[in-house]
């Protein structure tokens, strides 16, 4: 009788933990993701893909494609800025 009553009781504690660690987890993924215009740079492209596909004249098309390619630019600097600096810290944190 005690086990019924305790089984619920374990997994209402554990459904709020589980919670509680998942708002830390988006708080962190949110500071770290905070620096960067991913909205923005996505928007920017997708909208430039659709214009560049939808030009009939291959010269202004490829105008926009270079356009286009500053932005995906920018949008791999700061992944690749951002993955050095993870990768940077995980290898300290594992020679600690």
């Amino acid at each position: 009788m005690d086990f019924l009553l305790l089984l619920p009781i374990a997994l209402v504690a554990l459904w709020i933990a589980r919670a509680r660690q998942q708002q830390r987890r988006i708080a962190i993924l949110a500071r770290y993701l905070s620096g960067h215009d991913i909205e923005k740079n996505i928007e920017t492209l997708s909208q430039g893909y659709s214009r560049a596909l939808g030009e009939l004249d291959p010269a202004r098309s490829e105008q926009v494609w270079g356009v286009l390619r500053g932005t995906e630019g920018t949008s791999c600097a700061d992944r690749c800025a951002s993955s050095r600096r993870t990768s940077r810290a995980s290898s300290l944190r594992s020679r600690a």
